[in-house]
């Protein structure tokens, strides 16, 4: 069956082209102007039967007065009148009071209608102050989620780069490690000729102070 109301709760854009959570403030109001209507309508409706009422009670004390008239006719003493009166007025006084507290509750119900459409208005109003700082609160979320999204980027490039260069200096640690050992073999080898020259040399010098004696001994 088709409503000339707009569905509650539809879809609405939200933030990020997301549908929000939240119950638009148009919904909201559709949804207080909706309980008014019906309690209007209740109240309007009650109204109408009350009224009913009054009508038959009307009728009723048309009939009654009627009857009164023709019994009166027919009674002959005027203390039977005057009884027969004051029996209907009793009853229609019972009726009155009766109509008059129906009337009293409709009426307190009516302000209990109205002081309930306040309460519903105020708190649409924190309502829609609440939705507006959510709102505020999700844009900001959705700022620094692109933010910290930007920096983890720039943080995985820079930590590539320091791989890349990490293993630059590994292989020149690698290649330097290698020339070390090249080199302490070499002075490891210079080392070993050196003794061997020194060794060399002393014998040599041995020698030569050997033949220095010896032609010593042959200029004697």
């Amino acid at each position: 069956m088709d409503s000339a109301f707009p569905s509650i709760g539809g879809s609405h854009a939200g933030i990020g082209g997301e549908n929000s959570f939240w119950p638009s403030f148009t919904d909201i109001m559709m949804v207080i102007t909706m309980i008014f209507l019906m309690a209007t309508s209740l109240l309007v409706v009650r109204n109408w039967q009350l009224v009913a009422e009054l009508q038959e009670s009307i009728a009723a004390e048309q009939i009654a007065s009627q009857m009164i008239e023709s019994t009166s006719l027919e009674n002959a003493t005027l203390e039977e009148r005057l009884a027969n009166a004051e029996q209907s007025n009793s009853i229609l006084r019972l009726r009155l009071l009766k109509k008059e507290e129906e009337l009293d509750l409709a009426q307190t119900a009516i302000r209990e209608q109205e002081t309930r459409i306040a309460s519903i208005e105020l708190q649409n109003s924190e309502l829609k102050f609440s939705l507006e700082q959510t709102q505020t609160q999700l844009a900001t979320a959705n700022l620094e989620i692109d933010s910290a999204a930007t920096q983890s980027e720039e943080l995985s490039r820079q930590l590539a780069a320091l791989n890349q260069q990490l293993a630059q200096q590994k292989l020149e640690s690698d290649q330097t490690v290698a020339l070390l050992d090249t080199a302490r073999k070499q002075i490891e080898g210079l080392s070993e000729s050196s003794k061997r020259q020194q060794q060399s040399i002393a014998q040599l010098t041995q020698e030569k102070a050997l033949l220095n004696q010896e032609i010593e001994s042959y200029n004697q």
